[in-house]
């Protein structure tokens, strides 16, 4: 059946040679591709001897190559890049074939974006990776195994407030993080976002540099980079009174303060103003010069401090100008 459109006000009203009239379609000159060699002057009408179909379909053929093409180039950009978070002696990647599994989409398979044209990503899947790894990573409120100078390896039981030592992931904030690196697209090795954070990031967080203090010993030693450079007799809390034992755990000095005054005589019963102040936990222990007799022994076992660590002028000046605020203290047994 031949297909004739002829031109009338404007428009190409396409015929079929046989068909009623209810079979004409009006089509615009848009949609039309026509040879002008084959136009005949009909009766003051012009006729097309011409297939609309084949333009048609031609060009939204065309539109759809373009369409599978740039999601193709797309999807394949996702196996160009990974996003690798570092824990200094180790690390987690995300890979392509998780990116790959997270980019959410639309029921043809295409890529699902937001109004700027940025790929959507999958929070929960996000979210879940991002609690995994910090239940790998995170250890506050974890004991920790510990070389101690004198009896070698020992467990430090963690203790609220008492420990206040460690690393936790921010993983809300990690997670909003790890989405804006996706929508990046680029390669990138990143620290997550941190809630707390400690002093060294390896699997051994207690690291090389810390300040032990051994209790039954009543010595302290400060380490640097695995060496001893200070160390020093002390009186603890009465190990006797249960409310000035001074309570073991995982801290890390918070501040350094001079010219301190320690309690209040309404709340305390006492006030004592110290050169060198050094708290490392949240129960008011810290590290503070005491003018006593004699330090070490078993002074602490009946004249002890109200729970800090009591230590000569000398040393704790020392104690003082070698460390930092973050730097752990172990208390233990």
């Amino acid at each position: 059946m031949k297909k004739i459109f002829v031109l009338v006000n404007g428009f190409f009203i396409l015929t079929l040679c046989g068909c009623s009239s209810k079979d004409i379609n009006i089509q615009t000159i848009s949609e039309l591709e026509f040879d002008r060699n084959e136009q005949q002057l009909q009766n003051d009408k012009i006729t097309l001897n011409m297939e609309v179909s084949d333009s048609y379909e031609q060009n939204q053929t065309t539109s759809s190559t373009e369409v599978l093409q740039s999601e193709t180039e797309q999807n394949n950009s996702y196996a160009d890049f990974s996003i690798t978070f570092d824990f200094e002696d180790r690390s987690k990647t995300v890979d392509s074939n998780m990116i790959a599994d997270w980019v959410m989409r639309l029921h043809d398979g295409s890529v699902s974006k937001d109004a700027d044209g940025n790929p959507l990503f999958d929070r929960e899947k996000v979210s879940a990776f991002v609690q995994q790894m910090a239940a790998e990573t995170d250890t506050i409120g974890i004991s920790r195994s510990f070389y101690a100078t004198v009896d070698g390896w020992i467990t430090v039981p963690w203790s609220d407030y008492a420990s206040i030592y460690g690393w936790q992931i921010d993983q809300a904030a990690t997670v909003d993080q790890l989405i804006g690196l996706l929508c990046a697209g680029e390669t990138v090795t990143v620290e997550p976002q941190y809630n707390i954070r400690g002093y060294c990031r390896a699997t051994d967080d207690i690291g090389t540099t810390y300040v032990e203090v051994d209790i039954s010993e009543q010595r302290l030693w400060l380490y640097k980079d695995n060496v001893i450079v200070l160390e020093s007799d002390i009186v603890s809390g009465t190990e006797t009174d249960p409310n000035c034992r001074t309570p073991r755990g995982i801290g890390s000095i918070w501040s350094h303060e001079e010219q301190r005054v320690l309690g209040t005589m309404e709340v305390q019963g006492y006030e004592t103003l110290v050169n060198y102040w050094m708290p490392f936990n949240y129960m008011d222990c810290g590290f503070h010069d005491l003018d006593r007799s004699e330090y070490g022994g078993t002074v602490y076992m009946y004249n002890g401090s109200h729970g800090c660590i009591n230590m000569p002028l000398d040393k704790v000046k020392e104690l003082y100008n070698m460390t930092e605020n973050g730097v752990p203290v172990i208390v233990h047994d």
